[in-house]
């Protein structure tokens, strides 16, 4: 590693010190609420985590340097920082060549700050890791001890904060693993998504001991587009979605409305494109997911801007719609002389029919009739010859 690159890392390092240290979350406990209802995570950053979250190998500066055994991590960063010089002869100028940055340094060092604000609307989902889960089971011993993820997302980039639970404790969690998802880590990432169970947050609390710093909830609405979003990454990830039946219910509910008004669109662009270009009496536009009610009053008001542009455009006195409705009385009876004309066909066809029949009836008769006339005369023939 370069000199330059080095000092690179270090002043990333030192202004997220210096982030780290300014705020009043620091040491605060952070509460999520999960989306089954039963599932709640605390975790808070301190300095014992932060060394490790950017990245940082403090033991190989510690031996490199020859600091105190009892100094601790976030001294050790201190001390980084304060003698970069110093730390980067010994790293790399001074017996064997060690790095003491981790292989994912950038990837952490641009996560630290977005992941150490709890910001509600940024957390895109929690995921509950099984390692049991993975596609890469077989390589289980080789994987990260994490319980869960937290997924943020800002604009068009993803982080993720992995969460482990420390001992003895049930919902109570310290933060091991900090990156920003990039083509380099995605794939390292992936056995840890893959076929995991993913929640979203409904409920967040910031606490420093007894006095609640920041406290964010979502409604139904916002439950709902939550849902939405998961139902995309359950497709990314081979997912299992884990929401509250409430949550999908009204998830539904945001689904028909959703295209409840999306038909509502598509009706007043049918309607502008029908006044714009005076069609009237056009084929009614085709309803689906409105309401029933709703219907008959977009068709109500199709039918009156029907009789303006008639009357617009005829300057007849008489409003469309009633001339539309005689069309249709006229139409039907129309549609019943149709009925009654094909009836009177048929019946007329199987006269005819009859007809035809009882003639070929006749004709058999008169041949037969024929054959007994001819045979009468040889018999009157064969009788007047014997008499002479």
């Amino acid at each position: 590693m370069t000199r330059e690159q080095f000092d690179k890392y270090v002043a990333s390092i030192r202004t997220c010190l210096s982030v780290f240290e300014s705020q009043t979350i620091k040491n605060a406990t952070i509460g999520l609420y999960l989306s089954d209802e039963q599932k709640k995570i605390y975790y808070s950053i301190s300095n014992y985590n932060v060394a490790h979250l950017l990245g940082v190998k403090t033991d190989i500066i510690k031996e490199k340097c020859f600091l105190k055994k009892d100094m601790s991590s976030y001294e050790i960063l201190k001390y980084l920082v304060k003698n970069t010089y110093t730390v980067y002869n010994k790293c790399f100028l001074e017996g064997n060549p060690v790095s003491p940055f981790s292989d994912f340094i950038q990837e952490k060092l641009s996560a630290f700050c977005k992941n150490l604000f709890p910001n509600f609307s940024e957390i895109e989902a929690v995921i509950e890791f099984d390692k049991e889960k993975t596609f890469a089971n077989d390589y289980s011993n080789e994987l990260m001890s994490i319980n869960y993820f937290i997924l943020r997302k800002r604009e068009n980039t993803m982080f993720l904060l992995g969460l482990r639970r420390k001992e003895d404790r049930k919902n109570e969690f310290e933060p091991t693993t900090s990156l920003e998802i990039t083509p380099t880590t995605e794939e390292f990432l992936k056995k840890y998504l893959w076929k995991q169970n993913w929640y979203y947050v409904r409920y967040l609390e910031v606490k420093n001991f007894y006095t609640t710093l920041e406290r964010y909830q979502l409604t139904y609405l916002q439950r709902a587009e939550k849902v939405q979003k998961l139902r995309g990454y359950q497709h990314m990830y081979n997912a299992s979605i884990c929401v509250a039946a409430d949550a999908l219910a009204t998830y539904k509910t945001f689904e028909t409305i959703t295209n409840q008004i999306k038909e509502y669109q598509e009706y007043a662009r049918w309607l502008i494109n029908k006044i714009r270009n005076n069609f009237i009496g056009t084929k009614m536009f085709e309803f689906s997911t409105i309401r029933k009610f709703d219907q008959e009053l977009l068709m109500k008001l199709t039918n009156e801007i029907d009789n303006i542009l008639y009357s617009g455009f005829q300057g007849d006195s008489q409003p469309y719609s009633i001339l539309k409705e005689e069309n249709q009385e006229l139409s039907i009876q129309n549609q019943n002389l149709v009925k009654e004309n094909e009836k009177l066909r048929d019946e007329l066809a199987a006269q005819k029919q009859a007809l035809e029949e009882q003639r070929q009836i006749n004709m058999e008769l008169e041949e037969k009739n024929n054959q007994s006339n001819l045979k009468l005369s040889r018999i009157a023939s064969i009788l007047h010859s014997k008499k002479e």
